[in-house]
């Protein structure tokens, strides 16, 4: 199971190009993993707190050839996931609040030194 998390964004539908680029890099991804027999198939759901915007399927259930296909609604027992799922907020949460307080740090000027930053944002 893949799971990507971020911070919410609010999608604009008017925004179709983007939103048909996003479709077709899962719909790649996907179906690379598939072919190249790393997963036997997996169901792809985005959507936001208005609902589902998109979802896709590929493969079967199982490695072999006479397992079932997976659909959008097939069921899928999360439980052993849990223990993994579970805190991914709050690690993601905590990674945020540590590379802000870096960032702050490195942006603080010490008496008798002068502010290089690390890195360059590009906007």
């Amino acid at each position: 199971m893949l799971c990507l998390c971020s911070n919410p964004a609010p999608v604009l539908a008017e925004d179709e190009l983007m939103e048909a680029g996003r479709a077709t890099t899962i719909d790649y991804i996907l179906e690379r993993a598939v072919s190249q027999g790393l997963i036997g198939g997996g169901v792809v759901v985005v959507g936001n707190h208005e609902g589902t915007l998109y979802t896709v399927s590929r493969g079967k259930v199982g490695f072999s050839a006479d397992s079932p296909s997976l659909t959008e609604r097939t069921i899928f027992d999360l439980a052993p996931l849990h223990p993994i799922v579970a805190p991914a907020p709050a690690i993601m949460k905590l990674l945020d609040d540590l590379l802000a307080a870096f960032v702050a740090q490195r942006r603080m000027k010490l008496p008798g030194t002068t502010y290089r930053p690390v890195y360059k944002l590009v906007a």
